[in-house]
């Protein structure tokens, strides 16, 4: 499913673009030639949404922007959702990311591109009468600069607030990365280490009936109710096949799984997706070791950085709950560096 409008209002506004659906050899051109390839952005992470978000009848509009002579140079992740009602465009059901630019493309055509496409999404969301959407934007590394898409959402939002991610530099020392572990972190590994058996499977190791107990388990601990599709978990056995993801799990003494979590990931960034445990055993430490075995993985693939997740605070608008804000608290134990993410709402 494609929306033609949404096509000619961002073109209007000043930037030619396309559907990837139409033209997923220049998404592709564009994705090879980033700077920083992001996991939410690499082509098996586009088709997991498209499977998990099948049965809700959301549509990809990911597109692909293009300079003025024609070569394609950013791509931007998009899907039209419909949440309780209410549509709108969004990633994956959140604030919309900011475009990812190819090699070499200059500030002016940054300039450019960012405007219009901004304007052409508020355009869009008027036209379809949605009543709003939201993106997220970032500072740039250590200087702290706003880039242009930060400026091209400000010129229109209607509102901005921050909220925070946590990430850990894997081009430091893995034990410069330790160090900086919560202190009872480290106790709790060295304990965790005489409880459980681990195992790392890559494209190499695992086997179906590995995966069907990971997703057995994740069953159980969600109360014996299936959360999303066969075909999404389906989808994400593949990308341990072909490369980019690995399955972490624990075992008990008895060679019974306990735990295990899930990590995409691509030439430059890790990403903890998802985690199951057993419930009956939340008493002891189970999801520290599985963090610090996904580090080790990460450093010998040869990784730049790993997205832990969001850090909320109370303060934070909407307020998060407390349990959101216990997954945070647990997080942020593995790494002191915590970066602001702006999210601006833009209202029609």
């Amino acid at each position: 499913m494609t929306d033609r409008p949404l096509i000619h209002l961002i073109t209007e506004a000043g930037c030619v673009v396309k559907f990837r659906s139409e033209v997923p050899e220049d998404w592709d051109f564009v994705y090879k030639n980033l700077s920083y390839r992001g996991v939410m952005e690499a082509d098996n992470s586009l088709y997991y949404q498209q499977t998990y978000f099948q049965s809700k009848s959301w549509a990809d509009m990911s597109m692909v922007c293009y300079k003025k002579d024609g070569t394609p140079c950013s791509i931007i992740s998009l899907h039209l959702h419909d949440i309780n009602g209410l549509k709108g465009l969004s990633a994956a059901g959140l604030p919309i990311e900011p475009l990812q630019f190819a090699a070499n493309v200059s500030k002016t055509e940054k300039q450019r591109i960012c405007r219009a496409v901004v304007r052409g999404l508020k355009q869009y969301h008027a036209y379809k009468n949605f009543p709003e959407f939201k993106c997220y934007a970032y500072c740039n590394g250590t200087s702290g600069t706003i880039d242009e898409w930060y400026k091209a959402c400000i010129e229109v939002a209607n509102s901005v607030s921050v909220g925070h991610r946590i990430f850990i530099d894997l081009e430091q020392d893995v034990y410069a990365i330790k160090a900086s572990f919560r202190k009872s972190y480290k106790s709790l590994i060295n304990k965790s280490k005489t409880l459980w058996t681990t195992r790392v499977l890559g494209q190499n190791e695992i086997t179906k009936d590995e995966w069907k107990k990971f997703k057995y388990l994740h069953f159980e601990a969600s109360n014996r109710v299936q959360t999303r599709s066969d075909e999404s978990w389906q989808n994400q056995y593949l990308q341990i096949l072909q490369g980019s993801a690995f399955l972490i799990t624990l075992h008990s003494r008895d060679n019974l799984l306990v735990g295990g979590g899930f990590f995409q990931y691509t030439q430059d960034e890790g990403m903890y997706s998802v985690a199951a445990y057993d419930r009956s055993l939340f008493d002891k430490p189970l999801g520290h070791l599985v963090q610090w075995i996904a580090i080790n993985e990460f450093k010998r693939l040869g990784i730049k950085k790993y997205w832990i997740g969001d850090r909320p605070y109370l303060s934070d608008t909407p307020s998060p709950s407390q349990k959101e804000i216990n997954i945070g608290y647990f997080k942020e134990g593995f790494s002191e560096t915590v970066s602001p993410r702006f999210c601006f709402t833009f209202k029609t």
